[in-house]
């Protein structure tokens, strides 16, 4: 469990970034809220799915 909140702190902190860059790269003012939304719900359904994942592994 502890892996998979790392990995959703770092996939969200990259994202964020990302996002960010893109949205001034191509406009003039970035939207925040894109780039907070993707960067949290990404990686939040990613480990949703590993955890589900994982959890199915154990009990095989």
């Amino acid at each position: 469990m502890k892996k998979i909140v790392l990995k959703f702190f770092i996939f969200s902190a990259i994202l964020l970034v990302v996002n960010v860059t893109i949205n001034l790269f191509f406009k003039s003012t970035p939207n925040w809220y894109t780039a907070i939304s993707t960067a949290v719900s990404v990686p939040l359904g990613v480990a949703i799915i590993e955890y589900f994942l994982r959890d199915k592994e154990k009990n095989f």
